[in-house]
Protein backbone atom coordinates (compact mmCIF):
# COMPACT_ATOMS: atom_id res chain seq x y z
CA UNK A 1 0.00 0.00 0.00
CA UNK A 2 0.93 3.20 -0.81
CA UNK A 3 0.04 6.99 -0.80
CA UNK A 4 0.48 9.40 -3.23
CA UNK A 5 -0.79 13.49 -0.98
CA UNK A 6 -0.32 16.63 -3.66
CA UNK A 7 -1.85 19.82 -2.34
CA UNK A 8 -3.39 21.95 -5.23
CA UNK A 9 -1.09 25.06 -3.05
CA UNK A 10 2.02 25.23 -2.47
CA UNK A 11 2.65 21.27 -3.21
CA UNK A 12 6.67 21.61 -2.66
CA UNK A 13 6.29 23.71 0.60
CA UNK A 14 3.07 23.11 1.51
CA UNK A 15 3.33 21.99 5.28
CA UNK A 16 0.79 20.00 8.09
CA UNK A 17 0.33 16.86 10.11
CA UNK A 18 -0.57 13.63 7.71
CA UNK A 19 -2.17 10.24 8.95
CA UNK A 20 -1.95 7.44 6.83
CA UNK A 21 -4.23 4.45 7.14
CA UNK A 22 -3.22 0.76 7.25
CA UNK A 23 -5.27 -2.80 7.57
CA UNK A 24 -3.82 -5.14 10.44
CA UNK A 25 -3.67 -7.48 7.36
CA UNK A 26 -1.30 -4.85 5.22
CA UNK A 27 1.21 -5.34 8.31
CA UNK A 28 0.90 -9.07 8.67
CA UNK A 29 1.69 -9.30 5.01
CA UNK A 30 4.59 -7.14 5.40
CA UNK A 31 6.21 -9.11 8.50
CA UNK A 32 5.38 -12.59 6.27
CA UNK A 33 8.27 -11.54 4.24
CA UNK A 34 10.71 -9.22 6.31
CA UNK A 35 12.82 -10.06 9.55
CA UNK A 36 12.35 -6.75 11.18
CA UNK A 37 8.52 -6.75 12.27
CA UNK A 38 5.80 -4.17 12.22
CA UNK A 39 3.12 -4.18 15.27
CA UNK A 40 -0.19 -6.41 15.09
CA UNK A 41 -3.01 -6.03 16.78
CA UNK A 42 -3.55 -9.05 18.35
CA UNK A 43 -0.24 -8.88 19.80
CA UNK A 44 0.46 -7.59 23.35
CA UNK A 45 0.91 -3.97 24.07
CA UNK A 46 4.64 -4.24 25.21
CA UNK A 47 5.31 -6.33 22.27
CA UNK A 48 3.46 -3.35 20.00
CA UNK A 49 5.64 -0.96 21.55
CA UNK A 50 8.94 -2.68 20.85
CA UNK A 51 7.31 -3.39 16.87
CA UNK A 52 6.09 0.48 16.98
CA UNK A 53 10.11 1.83 16.66
CA UNK A 54 10.61 -0.22 13.80
CA UNK A 55 8.23 1.97 11.64
CA UNK A 56 9.52 4.57 9.12
CA UNK A 57 8.11 6.10 6.28
CA UNK A 58 9.87 6.89 2.75
CA UNK A 59 8.55 10.25 1.54
CA UNK A 60 9.79 10.09 -2.15
CA UNK A 61 9.21 13.43 -3.91
CA UNK A 62 7.14 13.97 -6.97
CA UNK A 63 4.67 12.25 -7.98
CA UNK A 64 4.62 8.64 -9.82
CA UNK A 65 5.32 9.45 -13.72
CA UNK A 66 3.26 6.11 -15.17
CA UNK A 67 0.35 6.37 -12.30
CA UNK A 68 1.49 3.04 -10.93
CA UNK A 69 2.50 4.13 -8.03
CA UNK A 70 5.78 1.96 -7.84
CA UNK A 71 8.27 3.16 -5.84
CA UNK A 72 10.78 3.19 -8.67
CA UNK A 73 8.69 5.55 -10.46
CA UNK A 74 9.59 8.47 -8.38
CA UNK A 75 11.82 11.06 -9.83
CA UNK A 76 12.34 13.52 -6.90
CA UNK A 77 15.04 13.06 -3.53
CA UNK A 78 13.77 10.36 -0.77
CA UNK A 79 13.47 11.59 2.89
CA UNK A 80 12.82 8.95 5.50
CA UNK A 81 10.64 10.12 8.45
CA UNK A 82 10.70 8.36 11.75
CA UNK A 83 6.86 8.92 13.27
CA UNK A 84 6.73 9.29 17.06
CA UNK A 85 5.38 6.00 18.72
CA UNK A 86 2.88 7.97 20.35
CA UNK A 87 1.66 8.63 16.85
CA UNK A 88 1.27 5.03 15.88
CA UNK A 89 -1.94 4.02 17.00
CA UNK A 90 -4.47 0.80 16.83
CA UNK A 91 -7.70 2.47 15.77
CA UNK A 92 -10.60 0.18 17.34
CA UNK A 93 -13.32 1.49 16.08
CA UNK A 94 -12.04 1.40 12.88
CA UNK A 95 -10.50 -1.48 12.67
CA UNK A 96 -7.04 0.00 11.37
CA UNK A 97 -3.32 1.05 11.99
CA UNK A 98 -3.00 5.10 12.06
CA UNK A 99 0.47 6.24 11.78
CA UNK A 100 0.78 10.41 11.28
CA UNK A 101 4.25 12.65 11.14
CA UNK A 102 3.84 16.09 10.53
CA UNK A 103 5.89 16.70 6.40
CA UNK A 104 6.88 19.48 4.33
CA UNK A 105 6.28 18.89 0.75
CA UNK A 106 3.71 15.90 -0.51
CA UNK A 107 5.07 13.06 -2.66
CA UNK A 108 4.43 9.78 -2.57
CA UNK A 109 4.71 7.67 1.21
CA UNK A 110 5.30 4.16 1.71
CA UNK A 111 5.63 2.32 4.75
CA UNK A 112 8.59 0.26 5.34
CA UNK A 113 10.81 -0.57 9.10
CA UNK A 114 14.06 0.80 9.76
CA UNK A 115 16.09 -1.49 8.78
CA UNK A 116 14.28 -3.88 6.14
CA UNK A 117 17.50 -6.69 5.27
CA UNK A 118 19.18 -3.42 3.83
CA UNK A 119 22.39 -4.13 1.34
CA UNK A 120 25.60 -3.34 2.49
CA UNK A 121 25.91 -0.32 0.37
CA UNK A 122 24.64 3.10 1.60
CA UNK A 123 23.34 5.25 -1.69
CA UNK A 124 23.89 9.34 -0.99
CA UNK A 125 22.92 10.25 -4.60
CA UNK A 126 22.19 9.50 -8.20
CA UNK A 127 21.95 12.22 -10.93
CA UNK A 128 22.58 12.70 -14.62
CA UNK A 129 23.39 15.25 -16.87
CA UNK A 130 23.78 15.08 -20.78
CA UNK A 131 26.89 16.59 -22.20
CA UNK A 132 27.80 16.49 -25.56
CA UNK A 133 29.56 13.49 -25.73
CA UNK A 134 26.30 11.42 -24.57
CA UNK A 135 24.87 10.89 -20.71
CA UNK A 136 26.79 11.76 -18.05
CA UNK A 137 25.63 9.37 -14.63
CA UNK A 138 26.83 9.99 -11.20
CA UNK A 139 26.54 8.86 -7.59
CA UNK A 140 27.84 8.78 -4.26
CA UNK A 141 27.77 6.25 -1.74
CA UNK A 142 28.44 6.46 1.77
CA UNK A 143 30.03 2.96 2.83
CA UNK A 144 30.21 -0.66 0.88
CA UNK A 145 30.51 -4.15 3.00
CA UNK A 146 30.88 -7.01 1.05
CA UNK A 147 29.70 -5.38 -2.18
CA UNK A 148 29.89 -6.73 -5.31
CA UNK A 149 29.18 -4.44 -8.38
CA UNK A 150 26.19 -1.85 -9.88
CA UNK A 151 24.31 -2.63 -13.06
CA UNK A 152 23.31 0.40 -15.20
CA UNK A 153 20.14 0.25 -16.77
CA UNK A 154 18.15 2.49 -18.90
CA UNK A 155 14.34 2.77 -20.62
CA UNK A 156 12.66 4.78 -23.16
CA UNK A 157 9.41 4.39 -21.35
CA UNK A 158 10.40 4.06 -17.96
CA UNK A 159 8.81 0.37 -17.93
CA UNK A 160 11.16 -1.81 -19.71
CA UNK A 161 14.43 -1.63 -18.63
CA UNK A 162 18.22 -3.14 -20.37
CA UNK A 163 21.44 -3.62 -18.80
CA UNK A 164 23.98 -1.52 -20.77
CA UNK A 165 26.87 -1.57 -18.43
CA UNK A 166 28.72 -2.42 -15.13
CA UNK A 167 30.56 -1.02 -12.42
CA UNK A 168 32.72 -2.89 -9.77
CA UNK A 169 32.17 -1.85 -6.49
CA UNK A 170 35.35 -1.15 -4.14
CA UNK A 171 33.92 -4.43 -2.06
CA UNK A 172 34.60 -3.18 1.40
CA UNK A 173 34.74 0.93 2.45
CA UNK A 174 33.54 3.35 5.06
CA UNK A 175 34.33 6.22 3.08
CA UNK A 176 32.11 8.09 0.66
CA UNK A 177 33.09 7.43 -2.76
CA UNK A 178 31.93 8.74 -5.97
CA UNK A 179 31.06 6.93 -9.02
CA UNK A 180 30.87 7.83 -12.73
CA UNK A 181 29.35 6.14 -16.28
CA UNK A 182 29.25 8.00 -19.50
CA UNK A 183 26.24 6.39 -21.59
CA UNK A 184 27.77 7.12 -25.35
CA UNK A 185 24.28 5.39 -26.95
CA UNK A 186 22.93 4.76 -29.37
CA UNK A 187 19.80 2.68 -28.26
CA UNK A 188 20.68 -0.47 -30.14
CA UNK A 189 21.83 -1.21 -27.10
CA UNK A 190 24.33 0.95 -25.81
CA UNK A 191 27.54 1.30 -23.85
CA UNK A 192 29.09 3.55 -22.23
CA UNK A 193 32.73 4.34 -20.27
CA UNK A 194 32.96 4.83 -16.60
CA UNK A 195 35.22 6.12 -13.73
CA UNK A 196 35.95 2.62 -12.35
CA UNK A 197 36.49 -0.91 -13.79
CA UNK A 198 33.53 -2.16 -15.93
CA UNK A 199 32.09 -3.59 -18.47
CA UNK A 200 30.53 -2.33 -21.69
CA UNK A 201 27.40 -3.99 -23.56
CA UNK A 202 27.80 -2.82 -27.52
CA UNK A 203 30.57 -0.13 -27.09
CA UNK A 204 30.16 2.63 -29.13
CA UNK A 205 32.13 5.65 -30.48
CA UNK A 206 30.97 8.95 -28.28
CA UNK A 207 27.80 10.99 -30.20
CA UNK A 208 25.79 13.48 -29.10
CA UNK A 209 22.21 14.20 -28.08
CA UNK A 210 20.69 13.43 -31.34
CA UNK A 211 21.56 9.54 -31.24
CA UNK A 212 19.82 9.00 -28.55
CA UNK A 213 16.71 10.03 -30.83
CA UNK A 214 16.11 13.35 -29.49
CA UNK A 215 14.16 12.46 -26.78
CA UNK A 216 14.60 11.68 -22.74
CA UNK A 217 15.76 8.65 -20.98
CA UNK A 218 15.50 6.88 -17.95
CA UNK A 219 18.12 5.27 -15.79
CA UNK A 220 18.61 3.51 -12.41
CA UNK A 221 20.99 1.61 -10.83
CA UNK A 222 20.87 -2.09 -9.43
CA UNK A 223 22.95 -2.38 -6.58
CA UNK A 224 24.61 -6.31 -6.11
CA UNK A 225 26.28 -7.40 -3.30
CA UNK A 226 28.08 -10.50 -3.35
CA UNK A 227 25.53 -13.27 -2.07
CA UNK A 228 23.64 -11.94 -5.55
CA UNK A 229 21.36 -9.97 -3.38
CA UNK A 230 19.78 -6.59 -5.08
CA UNK A 231 17.68 -3.67 -4.90
CA UNK A 232 17.36 -0.85 -7.32
CA UNK A 233 18.19 3.20 -6.86
CA UNK A 234 15.54 5.52 -7.72
CA UNK A 235 14.93 6.11 -11.10
CA UNK A 236 16.00 9.50 -12.88
CA UNK A 237 15.42 11.29 -15.90
CA UNK A 238 17.73 12.90 -18.86
CA UNK A 239 15.97 15.21 -21.84
CA UNK A 240 18.24 14.37 -24.70
CA UNK A 241 15.49 17.05 -27.12
CA UNK A 242 18.28 18.87 -28.98
CA UNK A 243 19.46 22.24 -28.20
CA UNK A 244 20.33 23.96 -30.86
CA UNK A 245 17.98 26.29 -32.10
CA UNK A 246 17.95 27.74 -35.75
CA UNK A 247 17.58 31.47 -35.42
CA UNK A 248 16.03 34.11 -38.64
CA UNK A 249 15.91 37.98 -38.44
CA UNK A 250 15.42 39.93 -39.48
CA UNK A 251 11.53 39.68 -39.00
CA UNK A 252 9.83 41.99 -40.46
CA UNK A 253 12.39 41.45 -43.29
CA UNK A 254 12.96 43.48 -46.60
CA UNK A 255 14.92 42.19 -49.92
CA UNK A 256 16.77 39.50 -47.69
CA UNK A 257 15.83 37.73 -44.58
CA UNK A 258 18.71 35.52 -42.46
CA UNK A 259 19.19 31.75 -41.14
CA UNK A 260 21.51 31.37 -38.21
CA UNK A 261 22.68 27.90 -38.23
CA UNK A 262 24.97 27.45 -35.08
CA UNK A 263 25.79 23.46 -36.51
CA UNK A 264 26.70 24.51 -40.09
CA UNK A 265 24.71 21.70 -41.04
CA UNK A 266 23.06 21.41 -44.65
CA UNK A 267 19.82 23.04 -44.75
CA UNK A 268 17.27 22.73 -47.36
CA UNK A 269 14.78 25.76 -47.43
CA UNK A 270 11.45 26.92 -48.80
CA UNK A 271 8.96 30.21 -48.36
CA UNK A 272 5.53 29.16 -47.77
CA UNK A 273 2.34 31.43 -47.99
CA UNK A 274 -0.21 31.34 -44.67
CA UNK A 275 -1.52 28.55 -46.59
CA UNK A 276 1.27 25.98 -46.16
CA UNK A 277 1.76 26.66 -50.25
CA UNK A 278 5.57 26.64 -51.58
CA UNK A 279 5.99 30.15 -53.09
CA UNK A 280 9.79 29.92 -53.38
CA UNK A 281 12.32 27.11 -52.91
CA UNK A 282 15.17 29.87 -51.54
CA UNK A 283 18.05 27.68 -50.52
CA UNK A 284 20.28 24.52 -49.86
CA UNK A 285 22.79 25.66 -47.86
CA UNK A 286 25.44 24.65 -45.26
CA UNK A 287 26.97 28.01 -43.88
CA UNK A 288 26.47 29.26 -40.35
CA UNK A 289 25.00 31.92 -41.36
CA UNK A 290 22.68 32.22 -44.53
CA UNK A 291 21.35 35.35 -46.32
CA UNK A 292 17.70 34.46 -48.43
CA UNK A 293 16.88 36.58 -51.40
CA UNK A 294 13.19 37.63 -50.72
CA UNK A 295 12.98 40.56 -53.61
CA UNK A 296 10.19 39.99 -55.75
CA UNK A 297 7.73 38.49 -52.51
CA UNK A 298 4.65 40.50 -51.71
CA UNK A 299 4.31 42.24 -48.44
CA UNK A 300 2.28 39.76 -46.14
CA UNK A 301 3.21 36.62 -43.52
CA UNK A 302 5.08 33.78 -44.50
CA UNK A 303 6.46 30.56 -42.98
CA UNK A 304 10.46 29.59 -43.67
CA UNK A 305 10.22 25.53 -43.75
CA UNK A 306 13.43 24.29 -42.79
CA UNK A 307 14.42 20.96 -43.18
CA UNK A 308 17.63 20.28 -41.17
CA UNK A 309 18.40 16.29 -42.21
CA UNK A 310 14.63 15.25 -41.94
CA UNK A 311 13.35 16.90 -38.92
CA UNK A 312 11.60 20.13 -40.58
CA UNK A 313 10.91 23.55 -38.37
CA UNK A 314 8.89 25.85 -39.30
CA UNK A 315 9.57 29.68 -38.59
CA UNK A 316 7.40 32.50 -39.17
CA UNK A 317 8.16 35.66 -41.62
CA UNK A 318 6.97 39.10 -41.95
CA UNK A 319 7.76 40.49 -45.24
CA UNK A 320 7.30 44.05 -45.56
CA UNK A 321 8.58 44.87 -49.66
Amino acid sequence: RHYEITPLINPNTATGKITLYYTDQDFIDYNSVNSIKLPESQLSSTENSLRKANIIIEKHSGISYDGSGNINTYLGSVQIINPLDTDITWNVTENRWEVGFEVTGFSGFFLSSNSSNPLPVRLISFTGKNTEKGNELSWKISSEQNFSHYEIERSTDAKTYKMIGKVDGTGNTNEQLSYSFADNGPLTPGGGISSKSSIQLGSQPSSNASQFGGGGLYYRLKLVDLDGRSEFSKVIFIDNKEKTEIKVYPNPATEYVNVENLEGKELIIKLLDALGREVKNLNSASDTNISLDIRGIGSGTYFLQINNGGKLQYKKVIVNN
